[in-house]
């Protein structure tokens, strides 16, 4: 049996929950990573304040925070979504047997539809173009996460 950690799972609920109270419901894989990384409980935010600097870090939440605003799709149904990706999730997790905030944001990050996605291809571009143009040779690893 696969187990989710207790604060993905909590995610999800609170998630669930301000979709239902607000009617926004697209994007809702960008709105469970955001929350994820803004919960500084989470494995997910632990990682990301190891290999990315606050600016980086505010600059990804800020493209997907404008991106949720100017969204304008129609809702779905954020119970029935919520409650298949937690399935999937742990389908496709289940060698491991253990689900987290981390394979949320590393599933997200692999669907090319999602505003993390675009924000971090956006930021690593940029950033690769000022290394390239101040002959800075040094490679940090968000360029080497989002440009292999």
């Amino acid at each position: 049996m696969v187990k989710v950690s207790y604060i993905l799972e909590g995610i999800i609920a609170q998630t669930a929950y301000d979709i239902e109270l607000s009617g926004i419901g697209r994007r809702i894989k960008d709105i469970l990573v955001l929350a994820a990384m803004r919960n500084s409980g989470t494995r997910l935010s632990r990682m990301l304040k190891k290999i990315l600097t606050e600016s980086q870090l505010t600059a990804i939440e800020e493209h997907i925070d404008v991106g949720l605003k100017q969204d304008s799709r129609a809702s779905i149904s954020a119970a029935g979504f919520l409650s298949d990706y937690r399935e999937y999730l742990i389908l496709k997790h289940s060698a491991v047997g253990f689900v987290s905030t981390v394979d949320l944001f590393i599933d997200t990050l692999e669907d090319s539809s999602t505003l993390l996605y675009q924000a971090f291809m956006l930021y690593a571009k940029r950033e690769k173009e000022y290394y390239e143009s101040s002959q800075y040779s040094h490679s940090t690893l968000f360029s080497n996460v989002c440009l292999g």
